[in-house]
């Protein structure tokens, strides 16, 4: 899908306005943020909103200015600004002041040099976004970076999102509207309560002047791990719910229904003639197929293997599909393209299937809170089987089973266009922890105090599809050194002597692996004592949350099962004299069990570990440390056998 066109996704450059600042408050301010490499001593952006002969515009004047505060500086010289072909850059005027050597004054450092170019973004074959780059000069410590531009929207619906942080703290940031008496619009606080921004809304003639206002803003920080900012920076969404002229009422974004009827406008016209070569290939594929799932999954799985992913982004065509023939012809195509022909051979079929909208989980917004294109940004094709199951079909989900929906999508809100006029809007579901299970057994020998042995392992779910996935075009060589990286345990020294695996790009089978290994100097001998560790796998050892220093959530990217059965054949002659305590840690969003018993001459160890959530919340960061700080204190035990 298009990348939606808003400041929102270009966080370097939210800007602000620049106020005169006394030495009295720059010295004030400077105390306040000492600990900080720069501070925006302000951020603005003030947008205008005339109806005009052809439609709605947005005029956005943005202003900023930033103050160093160590020598780092040089870490904020280098900016940039993106356009488009819907966002137009209308002027830019940049300029540092520099301090004087007396502490009196400054020295002016006007920018000249503007370089403007092709911005394509990862995994994007073309488009049409264009990235103007430039330095600000004499950057040192004391200096103020100062940077005014304005730009013009030609396509109101992608307007507007406003982020009150920024990657350094904000001082003082204010964003504003002016709407004519003509134009309705509609906005929603994100991540900050209503007290936490001065907002004002006031008269001006014909026009009223929203304003959002806050001081004091606290830089977000890109963690590992953490979800999209837009799930925890505060901003505002601005939408323009209607606009009329010449005494038409037009609805832009007033609801889903309002935003459908765009989506749908987009696409009515694609795929009206059929194709005689799709039409020949989709009949070959289900001539043999009686039951109408398997007819699906046949051209789904076709769709998979022979349509490459490359995005092509250039004006509407970021939204519009193109044609499911061209799509054939090319065997390549975006997100869109790719429901453009799973829908079309479904046709051919004799089968009902249908585009559908949605926003991957870098979007927190639901359609009924943002009925706008800031809610989605992916497309895919949904078919609803005679017994009323719903399949989410994501073509650029490579090895992906039909009843595994795409990772990013899960728990999203998908918006399914089933005629010109109705549409229905459903949630993808989360994947279950069981669907994503990693089993594997190993059975250990001590031979000449070495430990030798044979395993196996089965794997389910996401993680089957990432390894499918990742050896998707290697040698078998390849494969088979990747795959050994995969069943890797106990340390270092680990080698595999054998392995072999089954199902790789069976779909809907388990990923088997059987290997034969060694693990030299594992084995820790004392006298007639041997020492062994069972937990050849130790899986978040260590992982302790900073609750004093993270800011951001968890996010996982599915919830899994990972199971680990150790089994050790006591040597003759030897006799076990120490077993560690079995224990296990319970939560209902994640936890772990261990647990140690012997049989026989086997002496076993089961271990399972599970994740059951998709996001770790910070109210949860201290229950999951008390897990680890458990689960840490288990992994450092091991058993003793001793001589007879």
């Amino acid at each position: 899908m298009k990348k939606t066109i808003s400041s929102v996704f270009i966080f370097a450059f939210l800007t602000a306005s620049v106020f005169a600042q006394s030495e009295e408050d720059l010295a004030a301010i400077k105390e306040t943020y000492k600990k900080e490499n720069a501070v925006y001593l302000t951020r603005k952006e003030s947008s205008v909103i005339k109806v005009e002969a052809d439609g709605i515009k947005i005029y956005t004047s943005h202003q900023e200015e930033m103050l160093m505060l160590t020598t780092s500086a040089s870490l904020y010289s280098e900016r940039s600004i993106s356009s488009s072909h819907f966002e137009k850059l209308d002027k830019i005027d940049a300029k540092t002041l520099v301090p004087n050597e007396n502490g009196k004054g400054y020295r002016t450092y006007t920018v000249s040099n503007f370089k403007t170019e092709s911005d394509i973004s990862s995994g994007v074959f073309y488009d049409d976004y264009k990235n103007t780059s430039f330095y600000f000069p004499g950057m040192q410590k004391g200096a103020r970076a100062i940077l005014n531009y304005k730009d013009v929207l030609s396509e109101p619906r992608f307007f507007g999102a406003f982020f009150f942080s920024s990657y350094v703290p904000v001082h003082k940031t204010e964003f504003s509207v002016i709407v004519p008496s003509s134009v309705k619009i509609n906005y929603k606080l994100f991540n900050l309560n209503e007290q936490d921004v001065n907002f004002t809304r006031t008269k001006s003639g014909s026009n009223t002047i929203y304003s959002w206002k806050m001081t004091g803003v606290k830089k977000f920080s890109f963690e590992d791990d953490a979800p999209n900012i837009r799930y925890y920076a505060p901003h505002v969404v601005v939408q323009i719910d209607s606009y009329t002229i010449k005494g038409n009422t037009i609805k832009l974004l007033s609801d889903v229904s309002a935003l459908y009827s765009w989506y749908s406008s987009m696409v009515k016209d694609v795929n009206k003639e059929d194709d005689s070569q799709l039409k020949n290939i989709t009949d070959s594929l289900v001539k043999d197929q009686q039951n109408e799932l398997d007819k699906v999954k046949k051209i789904f799985y076709w769709v998979q293997d022979n349509i490459k992913y490359v995005a092509f982004e250039d004006g509407m065509g970021g939204f519009i599909p193109r044609e499911a023939s061209k799509i054939c012809e090319r065997r390549y195509g975006d997100c869109k393209d790719m429901a453009s022909i799973i829908t079309t051979m479904l046709k051919y079929a004799g089968i009902k299937a249908y585009l559908t909208w949605i926003g991957t989980r870098d979007i927190p917004y639901t359609y009924a809170q943002v009925p706008a294109p800031f809610s989605d940004n992916h497309m895919i094709a949904t078919y609803i089987s005679p017994d009323g199951k719903y399949y989410f079909l994501d073509g650029t989900g490579k090895n992906a089973a039909i009843d595994m929906p795409t990772s990013m999508i899960q728990g999203k809100e998908a918006l399914i266009g089933k005629t010109e006029k109705d549409f229905e809007v459903v949630k993808v579901p989360e994947m279950p922890k069981e669907t994503n299970l990693y089993a594997d057994t190993a059975n250990l020998f001590i031979i000449d105090n070495t430990l030798k042995g044979h395993g196996s392992a089965s794997c389910t779910g996401y993680d089957k599809i990432r390894v499918s996935y990742q050896m998707q075009n290697y040698t078998e060589e390849d494969k088979l050194k990747i795959i050994k990286g995969y069943v890797q345990k106990g340390s270092n020294k680990f080698s595999v002597d054998s392995i072999k695996y089954s199902n790789l790009f069976e779909r809907e089978k388990l990923l088997l692996l059987n290997y034969k290994f060694k693990l030299p100097d594992y084995l820790k001998i004392n006298g007639n004592e041997m020492y062994l560790n069972m937990n050849l796998d130790k899986s978040w050892q260590g992982d302790l949350i900073d609750i004093a220093e993270r800011t951001s959530p968890r996010e996982m990217d599915h919830k899994f099962i990972n199971k680990h059965v150790t089994v050790i054949e006591i040597p003759a002659g030897y006799t076990v004299t120490y077993i560690p305590e079995s224990t296990k840690y319970e939560n209902i969003e994640f936890g772990y069990e261990m647990k140690y018993f012997q049989m026989g001459n086997k002496l076993y160890l089961q271990k399972q570990l599970y994740i059951d959530v998709l996001v770790i919340e910070l109210s949860d960061f201290e229950e999951w440390n008390k897990m680890i700080k458990q689960l840490n204190k288990a992994y450092n035990e091991s058993i003793i056998i001793k001589k007879k």
